[in-house]
């Protein structure tokens, strides 16, 4: 099991609880907001246009609304492209304390939130689950299974997965089934330190393959092996 994998799926369901969490408060503060609140249509007096950190477009929504011959206003905490300057908006006010007020979308942020959250929680936990289970499933293999010195065929770098900028090795390897008779081609995890290099450099022609005797599907390549080779 990757330390850097394991860290990445931790991190995953980490941000992904804060999320959750954070959403859940914002979705129930705006629910009992909305409980004792009262609609108005507020005039857009400004639509200030900015840009953030990363360069993309900002939109302050400055209102003002009368409520009991009073007028109240200030920054909108929403902003839709229908929104135009002059025009009107709906907003919802605390009749205790119209200067606390919100707009009409502030609901589906919360819920936005806690969707996001969940979900990131969910793969995190899936990975961590998947890695604990893959490193147990390694552990009885090399424990039970017959050992293959399986012919390497290929060392490649997985593009489509990386972790801090990285990206990691698979290696493809094949043997002879000593049940069946029949050619196996075995496919490595991802590998993290550079087995290109060792395969090349020593001229390494195989690895050590660990074989479920009764289900050929189920193999564990032992990649950590050819460490061996470092230094030599």
């Amino acid at each position: 099991m990757n330390k850097s994998e394991m860290f990445g799926a931790f991190i995953f369901a980490f941000v992904g609880a804060i999320f959750l969490v954070v959403g859940l408060f914002v979705h129930s503060s705006n629910t009992k907001f909305m409980e004792t609140a009262k609609s108005i249509e507020a005039e857009i007096t400004d639509i200030r246009v900015g840009y953030d950190s990363d360069g993309d477009t900002t939109h302050d929504v400055l209102v003002e609304f009368m409520v009991d011959g009073e007028r109240y206003g200030g920054k909108l905490d929403t902003y839709t492209s229908s929104m135009r300057e002059g025009g009107t908006t709906t907003v919802y006010y605390d009749p205790q304390n119209p200067h606390d007020f919100r707009g009409s979308g502030t609901g589906f942020i919360g819920l936005i939130f806690s969707g996001m959250g969940g979900l990131f929680f969910v793969i995190g936990i899936v990975m961590i689950i998947s890695k604990v289970k893959s490193s147990s499933n390694a552990k009885t293999l090399k424990a039970t299974g017959t050992l293959l010195h399986a012919k390497i065929n290929d060392v490649t770098l997985n593009t489509a997965y990386a972790v801090n900028g990285r990206n990691p090795y698979r290696l493809s390897a094949s043997a002879i089934d000593p049940s069946t008779g029949k050619t196996l081609v075995f496919e490595s995890g991802n590998v993290w330190f550079n087995v290109k290099a060792i395969v090349d450099t020593n001229a390494v022609e195989t690895v050590d393959v660990y074989l479920d005797p009764t289900n050929p599907k189920k193999y564990f390549v032992d990649v950590d092996s050819l460490r061996t080779y470092i230094g030599n």
